[in-house]
């Protein structure tokens, strides 16, 4: 028994060995040199970025009937005149940004593919819940139904996409802060 277990060690330790010449032999090219590129070069190209949208919402204005006191034909007599409320649209900017992710190999391909999964991610979750809000707001308050179904019809926009990318972390953190501050 004992026997089985010093051989079952030896034969472990042995391709242990083997395994870590294997993975040398990788490394090394066929001249038995290492590669020349060194972390310098790899990381020229890596960028820090990240998105910004700016979106247009629309907000509606509401305002309710106004009855107005005024003067009858004969000397004493009032009447009240009904002034109808309005219902209008308001196009609200907003700005918003995605996390820093660090890119290695930034490029205009990389730039759209930041662009377009910000944009899709934007859409799955804040789309819903702003333009909610806006339509709820518009069944609840207007009372025409032709103007509520032409209110309806209207849905935030993405009016801008941005990719702001810079050499390191403290960069885009700094940037990013400083646009959050400014919007």
């Amino acid at each position: 028994m004992r026997a089985v277990i010093i051989l079952l060690g030896v034969l472990f330790v042995y391709s242990c060995k083997n395994e870590i010449r294997r993975v040398d032999n990788i490394s090394e090219n066929s001249s038995g040199q290492r590669p020349s590129v060194t972390e310098k070069d790899a990381k020229k190209n890596r960028k820090f970025s990240y998105v910004v949208l700016m979106l247009e919402s629309p907000r509606l204005v509401h305002t309710d009937p106004v009855y107005i006191t005024k003067q009858g034909a004969l000397p004493g007599r009032t009447y009240q005149e009904r002034i109808e409320g309005w219902d209008y649209i308001v196009w609200d900017e907003k700005a918003f940004t995605t996390g820093i992710v660090e890119v290695d190999e930034f490029n205009e391909d990389e730039k759209y593919r930041l662009l377009d999964k910000a944009e899709y991610e934007f859409r799955q979750v804040h789309y819903p819940i702003i333009d909610a809000q806006y339509e709820s707001s518009v069944i609840n308050k207007v009372r025409s139904f032709q103007i509520k179904e032409k209110l309806r019809k209207e849905r935030t926009r993405i009016i801008k996409r941005e990719v702001l990318s810079f050499d390191s972390y403290a960069e885009a953190s700094r940037s990013k802060r400083k646009s959050l501050l400014n919007k």
